[in-house]
């Protein structure tokens, strides 16, 4: 059994390092041990024919690309129908001792962070140099007073795409109460 099992093993591995146009002769010697070969038998054998090696032809796919055209004519142009801030609401007033206001807007369509888009944000007119992918900022120690946030979707260039409307809002300190006073 071992031995049959090593001559298909060993008869698997010369056809796989034979070339397509090579002949398999299955030999027999004195003893009766059969080998296979790419020389003719000395004594006992037969030339084995096999059958023509099954091969494939992979189907091409067309190059949706040409390498003559500009890239930038085969990029879909992305387009963000909408851009909202949702928190804080125009002209909301926000009690706060911390100056923590936290700003979430919603963009129509999936930001396309692959392309490198991401959210920016200005504050009073003034754009924030962080940029990101969620759609919730907060902002901390914002003074008292009135004040104007605007989002932003920019490319990898800082190039804006879409911009939201300017909301206001205004930062008052909470009046501490007559109890929460006496506990200080």
């Amino acid at each position: 059994m071992q031995k049959t099992v090593a001559i298909s093993v060993l008869f698997a591995f010369m056809m796989s390092a034979m070339p397509a146009s090579a002949k398999l002769y299955k030999c027999k010697d004195d003893d009766g041990e059969i080998s296979y070969t790419d020389q003719p038998c000395e004594n006992e054998g037969k030339e084995l024919k096999l059958p023509p090696l099954t091969t494939y032809t992979p189907v091409i796919i067309p190059n949706t690309t040409s390498a003559t055209t500009d890239p930038a004519e085969n990029k879909q142009a992305v387009e963000y129908k909408s851009l909202k801030i949702l928190t804080p609401e125009h002209d909301k007033l926000i009690l706060t001792n911390t100056g923590t206001v936290t700003v979430s807007f919603k963009v129509d369509g999936p930001l396309q962070t692959l392309e490198g888009h991401k959210f920016a944000i200005s504050v009073d007119g003034t754009q924030l140099k962080s940029r990101g992918v969620t759609n919730q900022i907060r902002l901390d120690n914002v003074g008292l007073g009135t004040h104007t946030v605007q989002v932003y979707v920019v490319d990898s260039n800082n190039q804006l795409l879409k911009t939201s409307d300017t909301v206001k809002f205004h930062i008052r300190r909470k009046a501490l109460t007559k109890r929460q006073r006496n506990k200080n």
